[in-house]
């Protein structure tokens, strides 16, 4: 049985050597830098997600307004969208909270490293040696120097314990979901420009037939079928009288007179013919081209949307889940374990500063 025993002289060249590395750090800042370095990345990279999501959530809450009059009935194709454009507004709420808190720790980092805490913490550092050298007050300057240290390195610490973690755990699966937003995105903007177009088009389109119509001083098909024949029958009834005045029989006149007035009728009633199946044909070829192919092309479009919709909403709740355990779970359990620690140095009695080690050999 072998006892060894630390004499009172290794003990305070342990503490006191445990004091100035604690200081060192303190004024030295390295581990505030690192801190502080990972909070600037963590909220770069937060608001350039909360900037997507609100940009996601514009298009889709115009796509989720869009309606398509199918024969006599308006259908607002986009509510199959209504889910997601819930799932993405919850999503920009926990961005902001996540942004927030993020801000919060860059804040608390400003000032606990702030000189004046520095200077705090030198002082019950120098209190605790001489305390330990004069045996008097240590239980006191302990507790100081361990609250002081608490208070200027436990968000550092914490941010370093949230470091580790997201590198090793959650960083890959962030970037992994990062990617099918990014996805989303895309196809999204991709429909959006695609519904302008055809509305753009719809719009030519209609300009286009409103200039096609004749012009003011043409004859209208209403205004040839009844100025057409008259002027025929005009024709005819000139001729006859020039032929009566002539000297020709009458019955020889009238009959050659309702002769030419029956071909001149079937001239112009196969004119007319003609023309409206023209115009028919004309206008099934710009209705058709007009509104069933945009039409085609977007309820398309749409169904490989309503396809995609449900992945994209197990994305964002799948953000959401990490991001809140990234930027406000994690902390605060980090944050109350080391508060923990802290309770536990403050009730334990350092009146008694003696320390034995005993192994068996």
């Amino acid at each position: 049985m072998a006892t060894h025993q630390f004499t009172d002289k290794t003990k305070v060249f342990m503490l006191v050597f445990l004091v100035i590395l604690v200081i060192f750090f303190s004024w030295q800042g390295a581990v505030d830098d690192a801190a502080r370095s990972y909070l600037n990345q963590s909220i770069k990279n937060a608001a350039i997600t909360y900037g997507v999501t609100r940009l996601i959530n514009a298009v889709v809450s115009v796509l989720q307004s869009l309606d398509i009059s199918v024969v006599f009935v308006s259908v607002q194709i986009g509510d199959f969208l209504t889910p997601l454009h819930d799932t993405v507004e919850r999503f920009a709420e926990v961005m902001t909270f996540a942004i927030v808190s993020l801000t919060l720790q860059r804040v608390l980092i400003e000032i606990v490293e702030h000189s004046f805490f520095n200077v705090l913490l030198t002082l019950s550092g120098v209190g605790l040696c001489l305390a330990v050298f004069i045996k008097m007050y240590v239980p006191q300057a302990v507790r100081l120097f361990v609250t002081l240290l608490f208070v200027r390195f436990s968000l550092a610490l914490v941010l370093m314990l949230n470091m580790t973690v997201d590198y090793v755990f959650l960083e890959h699966q962030i970037q992994q979901e990062h990617e099918v937003m990014s996805e989303a995105k895309q196809e999204l903007d991709s429909t959006y420009k695609m519904v302008m177009e055809q509305g753009e088009k719809a719009e030519e389109s209609q300009t286009e037939k409103k200039n096609q119509k004749q012009p003011d001083d043409a004859p209208s098909l209403a205004e040839n079928i009844q100025t057409k024949p008259l002027a025929q029958a005009n024709l005819a009834s000139d001729t006859y009288v020039e032929q009566v005045t002539a000297g020709d029989s009458m019955w020889g006149s009238v009959a050659g007179f309702v002769s030419s007035m029956v071909d001149d009728v079937s001239d112009v009633t196969g004119s007319i013919a003609d023309t409206t199946v023209e115009v028919v044909d004309n206008a099934v070829d710009k209705v058709s081209s007009f509104v069933v192919n945009p039409k085609d092309i977007v309820l398309n479009k749409f169904k490989e949307l309503k396809v995609r919709t449900m992945p994209w909403i197990e994305n964002f709740l799948t953000l959401m889940a990490l991001f809140l355990l990234k930027t406000i779970f994690l902390p605060l359990l980090f944050w109350y374990a080391l508060l923990k620690g802290v309770k536990l140095i403050w009730v334990k009695d350092w009146s008694k500063f003696n320390v034995e080690q005993t192994s068996a050999t």
